[in-house]
């Protein structure tokens, strides 16, 4: 089964009007980690992708789990639905990735090269997965018990199977992307809470400081749910990213 054919098969929330605004949540979240800036977003049609093991999408057990809970998987689907998009409105779309999003964007570029993204906005992430405090454990059994107590502390209402939460973690716990950021040439902006301990703010800094065409806001006194915390900041932010146009 290709990428393109198991969209079908995702649970993928699509709300607002206008142009489409693809979302990513975090490792643990799902579509609803967006609902307090899409509730303010007007003016967009705001697409939001579950990824296997969250909400309504696919689960898997035994090997084929190693699989569809891969951050390689992610990316893929997310190539997929991009290019969905961008053969729907007929160019280049704009996307935004918050704390995994971030990490399964970038793996795009990497595994399938340049998508056709029009602007890209990174909040909350890190191009060294290793060095993200979300969980210490080694194991499945030690990163899903971690997994229920990182959701409480986030407050996050919606959250993935700890199987598929702690499958996504071992995937991508060793990456190191900053050899790919140069070759991320589209329109950039990263937006990072300054006391986020989750993703420390000098990676947030390092990928504003390193992609070609990078703006950079820190958020005062916001940790790493910034979705969750200060989301009129983070809805008119983006809102003025993504309206403005080449000139």
């Amino acid at each position: 089964m290709t990428a393109g054919t198991e969209l079908d098969l995702l649970d993928i929330v699509e709300q607002g009007q206008g142009p489409p605004l693809l979302l990513l949540h975090g490792i643990q979240g799902t579509s609803r980690s967006w609902r307090k800036v899409t509730d303010r977003l007007d003016g967009f049609t705001c697409v939001m992708p579950n990824w296997p093991g969250r909400s309504r999408s696919p689960r898997a057990s035994g090997p084929a789990a190693a699989v569809i809970y891969h951050v390689d998987h992610f990316a893929s689907l997310a190539h997929a639905l991009i290019l969905k998009l961008a053969a729907r409105t007929g160019g280049p779309v704009d996307v935004a990735g918050w704390s995994m999003g971030v990490t399964v964007l970038l793996r795009v570029w990497e595994l399938h090269g340049p998508p056709p993204i029009r602007r890209l906005a990174l909040l909350s992430g890190t191009p060294v997965p290793a060095r993200a405090a979300w969980f210490s454990g080694d194991s499945l059994q030690a990163v899903a018990l971690e997994a229920e107590a990182r959701a409480r502390a986030l407050g996050l209402d919606s959250v993935a199977d700890p199987d598929a939460v702690a499958r996504s973690w071992l995937s991508v716990r060793t990456l190191d992307q900053r050899g790919i950021l140069p070759l991320v040439r589209c329109p950039v902006m990263v937006i990072h809470g300054d006391a986020d301990r989750q993703s420390p703010p000098c990676d947030g800094r390092l990928l504003a400081e390193t992609l070609p065409d990078a703006r950079w806001q820190e958020l005062a006194a916001a940790g790493h749910a910034i979705l969750e915390e200060v989301p009129d900041q983070v809805a008119q932010s983006l809102k003025n990213f993504f309206r403005q146009t080449p000139g």
